[in-house]
């Protein structure tokens, strides 16, 4: 749902995950999509999610994206947007 506010086709949720990730998960998402191209933006997040391993998915501080600001969030409080954005989003 977060996401839907934030973007209206699948396009620009490509660009908002762009904007939302580090450069290592975006690649890796961009790279499971040249393999499936009908994958979309939040079955891309619950692979991220799914297939996360902390110590190379996620920094110890990630400027996340917020609609009214910018701020910083630990792993954990980012690992549960993330599951939150994947349960809202289907």
């Amino acid at each position: 749902m977060e996401m839907n506010c934030i973007a209206s086709n699948n396009v620009e949720k490509w660009k908002v995950l762009r904007d939302l990730l580090n450069k290592n998960d975006f690649k890796i998402l961009i790279e499971k999509k040249i393999v499936d191209e009908t994958l979309k933006p939040d079955q891309a997040i619950q692979m991220l999610i799914d297939d996360s391993v902390p110590e190379f998915t996620f920094r110890n501080e990630i400027k996340f994206f917020n609609t009214s600001q910018n701020k910083f969030v630990t792993i954990i409080q980012f690992g549960d947007r993330l599951c939150e954005m994947g349960s809202l989003t289907q």
